[in-house]
């Protein structure tokens, strides 16, 4: 079972890169000369989960190189602010729509980050700490 869940990680993290770094370059809002604004405030429905999305799965292999517990928690919750304060400035829009619409992708992106985990600590590659 093991087995199976180590395979299942790499395609797990390498479809998950693939996509969340296509989708986000794709999908990144440029809102001069666009002649359809609309489409781009619809795009960020899905570039927010992504590029949120893609700072967790910075903080997962943070979590996995790293062995100290307190350099973790720390450069893990460095990241997710840098990211939440640049998906902010991206945005046109009042700052309440901005911080409520960055808090939602954040929560996307945090249920793939837990997926990402829970399979990584059933696979071969995840070593307790004894």
């Amino acid at each position: 079972m093991k087995k199976l869940m180590s395979i299942l990680y790499f395609f797990w993290i390498a479809i998950s890169v693939v996509v969340l770094i296509t989708v986000t370059f794709a999908l990144y809002p440029v809102y001069e000369d666009s002649e359809f604004p609309l489409f781009i405030d619809i795009s960020l429905t899905v570039f927010l989960p992504s590029f949120f999305a893609l700072a967790w799965l910075t903080v997962h292999f943070v979590n996995i190189f790293i062995k100290k517990q307190i350099y973790k928690i720390v450069i893990g919750i460095i990241i997710i602010i840098i990211a939440f304060t640049y998906s902010i400035t991206l945005m046109e829009f009042s700052l309440f729509f901005r911080v409520a619409a960055s808090v939602v992708g954040v929560i996307i992106a945090f249920i793939h980050y837990f997926i990402t985990e829970v399979i990584y600590r059933k696979s071969l590659l995840f070593k307790e700490n004894v």
